[in-house]
């Protein structure tokens, strides 16, 4: 879910592997913090150091990067100096620590560039809470479930909770937003698909949730995807649901999280057999025009300012223009490659990496603006489809939504719904809710991890309460 971000983010990333330790003073385990900062970014960084039978370990923490538990490669901790290494993306971290063992300060190093990294020392370990997240015993049956996509020949997987006592249960299916998302639509250690499976089922409502093609336990490429065979997939879970003994095949709904609320209204356009769709923060404007209000709400957020972002959008646009055309993907790498070379063209080497656009940087960017999903995206018009919705709609959205914001997206869902005739539409903006629906300050990305609430409880009181008026 997270989803529908901007492509001009700083990621970091940490694999497994083995580790090599010295000794020091120091006992374990061992926990420190630091704070990255990177493009108006500011990245946290939990490092754990611990013994294993007998073996030194370490670990480390990035939450706005989603990266948790990761073992360091390797690491050399002796006397006041600390080193460690992570091969895969030529990363390394070299610091001094204090001599009351309270604080290192060093830098860390990726991509040959280097960034000021200090640690302090912890008393205890660095947890994200999530209390909302569901503990046994369950007030439902749970059935673990495979069902397949006969178009794209493979088979999906998730998890279907029923009500206890009932066996003609309306039902819901989550689909989920951008990016590989397990069955949880886990972000950031939160888990806001089970967290709303669990709430629907207890109000009586059976929900299906699955993993993603090419994720977890589900079959298929999601490198090579694109919304239209998400959509196919989503559409092979109805289609099993429909064939369920303990559901009501007419009452049976679609709940889609941003990518995954355009994904509802393409189904429901296409199906007349689909009871209803809940669309939570679904775009009302084209994939391209999400990515501009993104990129400029996120960026006012970490401080940019508007001169700097129009001229970003603006060479967005020259890039996207090349994404959407029909030229072959050599065709268009070489094309984007030089407007990178006109535009650098008069630049130091230094303002080139402070604007980032690197050849390095560049590269990336190509690659992810060229993949076959980010160039039928943007083509999106949910127009097309909203304009031929006749099921009853519940749209939500929060008001400080800085990835889909609800304006000019719900009053675009209103209106194109409208175009159907359809009358059996709600629409609500919630105060002070993000894109993932929780309660927050700025609605930055960056808050979503420190976050403790997963989803708001105001927000499952109103689709439960409403998808079983909906279906009575």
């Amino acid at each position: 879910m997270t989803k529908l971000i901007s492509i001009i983010v700083f990621t970091v990333a940490v694999l497994a592997s083995n580790i090599l330790i010295a000794q020091t003073k120091l006992e374990y385990p061992n926990y420190w913090e630091g704070k990255l900062e990177t493009n108006g970014q500011k990245l946290t960084f939990w490092l754990k150091v611990y013994n294993e039978n007998d073996s030194i370990k370490a670990s480390l923490d990035i939450p706005e990067q989603g990266i948790a538990a990761k073992q360091i490669d390797e690491i050399s901790f002796i006397n006041n100096e600390i080193k460690f290494k992570i091969k895969a993306f030529a990363s390394n971290y070299k610091g001094s620590i204090s001599d009351d063992y309270k604080n290192i300060t060093g830098a860390w190093e990726q991509a040959f560039k280097k960034y000021d990294l200090n640690f302090k020392r912890l008393n205890k370990e660095p947890l994200l809470l999530r209390p909302q997240e569901p503990k046994p015993p369950f007030a439902y049956k749970t059935e673990e479930v495979t069902f397949e996509n006969n178009k794209s020949k493979i088979k999906l997987r998730g998890t279907l909770t029923l009500p206890e006592n009932s066996y003609n249960a309306p039902a819901v299916i989550l689909v989920s937003g951008s990016g590989p998302q397990n069955r949880n639509s886990e972000i950031f250690g939160h888990k806001p698909f089970w967290v709303i499976a669990d709430y629907l089922t207890k109000q009586g409502i059976a929900v299906l949730r699955y993993d993603d093609r090419g994720t977890a336990d589900s079959e298929g490429n999601f490198s090579t995807a694109t919304t239209y065979d998400f959509a196919d997939d989503a559409e092979a879970a109805f289609e099993f649901l429909k064939n369920h003994k303990g559901i009501n095949s007419r009452k049976i709904g679609i709940i889609g999280h941003s990518e995954g609320g355009i994904i509802t209204p393409m189904l429901a356009a296409k199906r007349k057999d689909i009871a209803f769709i809940v669309m939570l923060a679904g775009p009302g404007s084209s994939g391209e025009d999400i990515l501009y209000q993104q990129t400029r709400l996120i960026n006012l957020a970490e401080g940019k300012k508007k001169k700097e972002i129009n001229k970003d959008i603006r060479f967005l646009s020259k890039i996207y223009k090349i994404a959407k055309s029909d030229k072959s993907y050599k065709e268009a790498v070489i094309s984007i490659r030089k407007l990178y070379k006109r535009k650098t063209f008069l630049m130091s080497k230094k303002k080139i990496e402070q604007k980032n656009l690197s050849k390095q940087f560049s590269e990336i960017v190509i690659q992810q603006v060229l993949s076959p999903w980010f160039r039928e995206f943007i083509k999106i018009q949910p127009a097309d489809y909203l304009s031929k919705v006749k099921c009853p709609v519940l749209a939500l959205a929060g008001n400080k939504d800085l990835q889909v914001p609800p304006d000019p997206n719900m009053s675009n869902i209103k209106a194109f719904l409208s175009e159907a005739g359809n009358n059996n539409v709600t629409t609500i903006v919630l105060d002070n809710l993000n894109h993932l629906f929780q309660h927050c300050e700025t609605g930055s990305v960056s808050e979503y991890p420190f976050i403790e609430e997963t989803f708001s409880s105001e927000s499952l009181e109103i689709i439960a309460k409403w998808i079983n008026k909906t279906t009575k």
